[in-house]
């Protein structure tokens, strides 16, 4: 993802104030949005506005977004809300100000033996949480998983968290 863009004119996205782009990436764009309503800053992934979205996977993102709406973790980031806006998918999630695993790796190099356990156990403590609802992470990489502020590892579910459908699917 590129870095934090200011927007020019005013963008709503259901009850969400658009502040900034966060990211963009292949599937769309990450933006830093205000809640209108309840007064919080999140983030909306949503595929690029305006564009008509293919309706199977448009369906496809928000019945993953309402799956990963079920776990709450501390180590997991979670879903607030889901929905079409302007005929785009679209993922409201908590607000994680830091930086992907992905990044802190490519600008800081490798981390530290004990830093790395703790971080390694912090991400499975999160998978852990989605196994136990029956649930299986279909996507588990660096940039998927966000450490904070507060240096804690925080996995990302809202788009790739599917209902395990049988034993040996995994």
């Amino acid at each position: 993802m590129s870095a934090p863009q200011p927007i020019s004119e005013e963008l709503f996205i259901g009850k969400f104030r658009v502040l900034r782009v966060l990211g963009r990436g292949s599937e769309g764009v990450v933006y830093l949005a205000s809640d209108t309503k309840l007064d919080r800053e999140v983030a909306i992934k949503t595929s690029t506005l305006g564009q008509t979205a293919d309706p199977v996977l448009a369906d496809l993102l928000v019945s993953t977004a309402q799956t990963a709406s079920r776990l709450s973790h501390p180590n997991i980031v979670p879903v607030f809300e889901a929905g079409m806006h302007e005929g785009a998918p679209y993922v409201v999630f908590e607000y994680v100000e830091g930086r992907s695993l992905a990044q802190m790796i490519a600008a800081d190099g490798p981390m530290s033996i004990s830093r790395a356990v703790v971080m390694m156990s912090q991400i499975l403590a999160g998978i852990a949480q989605i196994h136990e609802r029956s649930l299986i992470h279909g996507d588990i990489k660096p940039a998927n998983i966000l450490v904070g502020a507060d240096d804690r590892a925080r996995v990302r579910s809202e788009e790739h968290t599917s209902e395990l459908q049988s034993q040996s699917t995994i």
